[in-house]
């Protein structure tokens, strides 16, 4: 697997919040809407990406405060690179070997009928869910995803197929391709997974190896009691 640079300085993040406010203020621009209207975003594959390696099975546990059903919501980011080749098939391949540590992200969400319906981890090994789509424009038309957003965010973030269930998915991504070699990066995960740093983590478990790491430096820890 060719190595690919996910270094920080090119690197943005717009968080669901940031994303809501972003789509509140188009939604006022007829400006905005047109230009965003312009720059079609194809998707090109979907799939699952399993673990490339035999995972734990079973269930785990969640902690009192992810039990909480308010707190079982989805969270989106965009993840901004300048410079990438071949990025679908290089994040495809780096997630499918962080997937063998964090394994728990490539499982379901389940109710247990014993422990009355409380929400569990399964750890199936089902995978995450991978989009992956193309653009003719560039980053730079599009300023780098800089405010207001000229493309909207929807078309960037990973579309499940209608049998499932978002909320039953810890983690989908979609890779975007843009002329000119720049790529995002869309997350959707759910936040009963993981927290803010617990997310942080994992994503750069899949930009170390990407980047041409054998193994993420940070071993991860499930410590939900």
């Amino acid at each position: 697997m060719e190595a690919i640079n996910l270094h920080a300085p090119n690197h943005y993040i717009w968080t669901s919040h940031m994303l809501q406010l972003l789509r509140r203020h188009i939604d006022k621009s007829p400006l905005s809407i047109a230009a965003a209207m312009s720059f079609a975003v194809t998707r090109t594959n979907r799939s699952f990406i399993v673990p490339c390696e035999a995972t734990p099975r079973g269930s785990l546990g969640l902690s009192v405060i992810d039990r909480v059903p308010g707190l079982r919501h989805m969270v989106r980011s965009l993840h901004v690179f300048r410079h990438g080749r071949e990025p679908a098939r290089v994040i495809g391949e780096a997630l499918s070997k962080a997937l063998v540590k964090y394994y728990p992200f490539a499982g379901r969400f389940v109710e247990d009928p014993d422990d009355g319906g409380e929400v569990r981890v399964a750890c199936t090994g089902e995978g995450a869910w991978f989009v992956e789509a193309k653009t003719d424009c560039s980053l730079e038309d599009v300023k780098y995803l800089d405010l207001p957003l000229i493309i909207p965010e929807d078309a960037l973030l990973p579309k499940p197929s209608p049998e499932l269930n978002p909320l039953d998915l810890p983690l989908m991504m979609q890779v975007t391709e843009f002329g000119g070699g720049g790529f995002v990066v869309g997350l959707i995960s759910v936040h009963t997974i993981a927290d803010g740093l617990g997310a942080a983590q994992f994503i750069n478990a899949v930009a170390e190896i990407a980047r041409g790491l054998p193994n993420p430096t940070v071993e991860p820890a499930w410590s939900r009691e």
